[in-house]
């Protein structure tokens, strides 16, 4: 990695005050879960950098508001939901260990079955909607669980991934809220320490390990510290691509492929477009 990613990631981490986020997180959970009149919030715990910080945050919310005396009976319910085949034993084992450390009670359910007969049943092979159809049956299983706790689904999507649109439409990127939306990866994984989770859990890959061997750098043949850098560059410094080449000597086609990534997601990011019948002109 260059130098010049490594001073715009340390610009990028150095901005916050991670106490002030692990604040306004919490507050934000509280204050979404008293609004819904819910008191359970439904999370897909994968042992993954993401889903782990969100789910200690949430924790965390509970803990302050019980030790304030002002418990509302919330709570936080887990799943976790490997493919025997695909996901990792370490990842299992990872997640089923935070949902113990934090007190969270959690099911196991296991859902190569499932996939595998309805993979059958269509008969139409693709590595790429087989591994979409993973997350999205995970995303039913949360949003079943969500309907009999009558509960709200966290998200677990950073900014890294939302805006170069890395995770799957009405899969992992459905939620009813989205909590650490607005960190980094490089950010989210800054937090992971403030908040002491397990080094195992902090330095790990981001593999979404939606087939074998799934890891997120492999298939953007990309570094998140570099997309994380050039989206820093884009979005917060708004510079453009001849800047950002010419400022810090980052690659240009990296440059560039980051920018289309963000372009070419925006239908993820967005409402399904409405016909207006009302309106003349369109």
């Amino acid at each position: 990695m260059s130098d010049s990613i490594d001073t715009i990631l340390e610009d990028m981490i150095d901005s916050l005050n991670y106490d002030v986020v692990r604040t306004k997180i919490v507050d934000f959970l509280a204050r979404n879960l008293m609004k819904s009149g819910k008191r359970c919030y439904i999370i897909g715990l994968s042992g993954g950098l993401d889903s782990s910080v969100t789910a200690k945050l949430t924790a965390d919310m509970l803990d302050i508001y019980k030790d304030r005396g002002r418990d509302y009976g919330w709570y936080l319910y887990a799943l976790i939901i490997p493919h025997s085949i695909i996901t990792p034993e370490r990842d299992i084992k990872d997640a089923i260990r935070l949902a113990d450390t934090l007190g969270i009670e959690y099911n196991v359910i296991p859902i190569d079955d499932i996939h595998s007969m309805l993979v059958e049943k269509i008969g139409v092979r693709s590595r790429i909607a087989e591994g979409n159809l993973l997350a999205r049956l995970r995303m039913c299983l949360l949003y079943y669980y969500a309907n009999v706790r009558d509960a709200l689904v966290l998200g677990t999507s950073d900014r890294s991934e939302l805006m170069i649109g890395y995770y799957t439409k009405y899969g992992d990127g459905a939620a009813d809220l989205l909590p650490i939306a607005m960190l980094y990866k490089s950010q989210v994984r800054a937090l992971a320490m403030h908040l002491m989770l397990d080094e195992s859990i902090v330095l790990k890959k981001s593999a979404p390990m939606l087939w074998q061997g799934h890891y997120a750098e492999d298939e953007l043949h990309m570094s998140y510290d570099e997309i994380d850098a050039i989206l820093y560059c884009l979005l917060d410094k708004m510079l453009d691509v001849k800047d950002i080449v010419s400022t810090y000597g980052i690659d240009e086609a990296k440059v560039k492929r980051v920018r289309d990534l963000v372009t070419s997601s925006i239908h993820k990011r967005s409402m399904p477009p409405i016909c207006d019948i009302n309106k003349n002109g369109e």
